[in-house]
């Protein structure tokens, strides 16, 4: 989802379709319910903020694994913002899409969640709806793939956790002792992981948002 990477990508690899890994465009939703329930919490009494900011994870949990309690809760924070509810709504409709089995089926769902998107007219989603429509052929080609850059990203994160406790660490050996170490390897059972992309004419990519 950055332009000038994905063109040296088509030329270095004319054949290969481009994958954007589904960590990156669920995140785009994510930072948009987000950024509507810090407005809306803004506005609100001391009381109600801290109930708001307390209830970040139940806000982005997928409403199939939600429970009667959370539930109750959920419709507290609706009944004093309208416009959460209907964010939350479309949280939930990408959710649905991202529960395609292939791209075609992806493709229709899509098009349901941008016409929800139209109607509801709530700018933080519709900037993210904005990034979906610019990568939409390579989103979907991720619903066509088994692949995934998960468990990358989740050692990325783990590795830069670990600098910024440290406050950085000036000698290279000692912070790959580190990570491995943080990562339950030792010099024994160390081992090499080698993505799938490599045997495929599948390419993901890693990218920043526009």
């Amino acid at each position: 989802m950055w332009r000038p990477y994905a063109s040296v990508i088509k030329e270095m690899f004319p054949n290969v379709k481009l994958v954007i890994d589904r960590f990156h465009y669920v995140r785009q939703i994510t930072w948009a319910m987000e950024n509507v329930r810090k407005k809306i919490q803004k506005t609100l009494s001391k009381e109600d903020r801290l109930y708001f900011k307390n209830s970040k994870k139940l806000l982005l949990k997928n409403s199939l694994y939600i429970s009667d309690e959370e539930y109750i809760r959920l419709r507290v924070m609706f009944r004093r913002s309208n416009k959460l509810e209907k964010a939350y709504d479309l949280k939930e409709i990408f959710y649905w899409v991202l529960q395609s089995k292939n791209s075609i089926e992806a493709n229709e769902r899509l098009d349901v969640w941008f016409r929800d998107i139209d109607e509801y007219k709530i700018p933080e989603f519709e900037y993210a709806a904005k990034t979906i429509r610019n990568w939409k052929r390579h989103i979907l080609n991720s619903f066509d793939v088994p692949y995934t850059n998960a468990f990358t990203e989740g050692k990325n994160n783990k590795i830069k956790v670990l600098k910024r406790n440290g406050y950085g660490l000036r000698n290279f050996n000692r912070l790959k002792t580190r990570i491995l170490l943080n990562n339950h390897h030792t010099k024994k059972g160390y081992h090499h992981i080698v993505t799938p992309f490599a045997s495929t004419n599948f390419i993901g990519i890693t990218p920043t948002f526009d």
